[in-house]
């Protein structure tokens, strides 16, 4: 999985891959933050069973409020057996993963480009 966070923040952000099998310098928690104009450019080797993880930021003392501007989202890991027939598979017509969060009354939105390519994954803005 490559992936690109450009930060047009203007403040310092990161981004961390919820459940997902990464080693500790692709993890993005609070020790590898992201600078206002800068990118970061991870990649890694997806070798997980399917699953639907997410990815949200977890800068010190300002993860909530990046997540309520809009800052997180999903990422479907598919393998061999996701296309099980007794399960909805059709993504977007009968397979709708659920991203739920709480919003305050302030409704600004933060604007960071997170982009994927793999062929085994993608992401869910």
């Amino acid at each position: 999985m490559d992936v690109r966070v450009t930060d047009d923040l203007p403040e310092t952000t990161s981004i961390h891959w919820h459940g997902m099998h990464v080693a500790a310098r692709f993890d993005g928690g609070p020790h590898q933050p992201i600078a206002p104009a800068t990118t970061w450019e991870p990649s890694w080797k997806v070798a997980q069973p399917a699953a639907t993880l997410w990815y949200h930021p977890h800068p010190h003392g300002s993860t909530q409020v990046h997540t309520y501007r809009g800052l997180a989202g999903l990422v479907l890991v598919d393998d061999e057996t996701s296309d099980d027939p007794g399960l909805p598979h059709g993504y977007g017509i009968d397979d709708l993963p659920p991203s739920c969060r709480t919003r305050p009354s302030i409704r600004t939105a933060y604007s960071t480009n997170v982009t994927t390519k793999a062929a085994d994954c993608s992401a869910a803005p």
